[in-house]
């Protein structure tokens, strides 16, 4: 959507046991937007739930945890956990969040069905556009970032504001 090449990250511990690496630490504060996808193992995980909460602390310390009222943090929903279920801070950060849910509860079954093109044409079409709106969302975020960076980086050069002198 930017025309851009852009970096992405994938958190390699895909089970979520174990520890975080220290590297994904150490490069969150460089994170511009981080997507947390949301199931069952992840609200299980110790290391998904630390690195949620370090890129949070980093976010909010450097005073840019949401650019133009959107939040750097996308929370997509594979399967429906209860929030609540989550300890807190994540818990009240996750219900502020925009949610991108990847799945739906059939209506005359209740029965949760996640968009996948094992379920037909129907729900990989709606696992593309669930896709293209997150996407479409992040490219905004990272927009805006650019563009608050390029005018901090502007402000930097023009330096500090001094009187100007008049001709008298």
């Amino acid at each position: 959507l930017s025309g851009e090449r852009i970096k992405i990250w994938p958190h390699a511990n895909l089970s979520g046991q174990g520890n975080l690496d220290s590297r994904i630490l150490d490069r969150l504060p460089d994170v511009k937007t981080l997507v947390s996808i949301v199931s069952p193992p992840f609200a299980k995980s110790d290391s998904c739930r630390a690195a949620i909460e370090a890129f949070y602390r980093a976010a909010h310390q450097a005073g840019d945890w949401t650019v133009d009222s959107k939040a750097r943090l996308f929370k997509v929903v594979k399967t429906p956990v209860d929030l609540q279920d989550l300890p807190e801070p994540l818990s009240g950060l996750f219900q502020q969040l925009l949610s991108f849910d990847f799945f739906e509860l059939d209506a005359q079954t209740g029965k949760l069905r996640e968009f996948s093109e094992e379920f037909g044409e129907a729900a990989r079409r709606q696992f593309l556009e669930k896709i293209y709106d997150l996407a479409f969302e992040i490219n905004q975020v990272i927009r805006s970032l650019k563009t608050r960076q390029s005018k901090g980086r502007a402000a930097a050069a023009r330096g500090p504001l001094t009187p100007t002198s008049r001709p008298r």
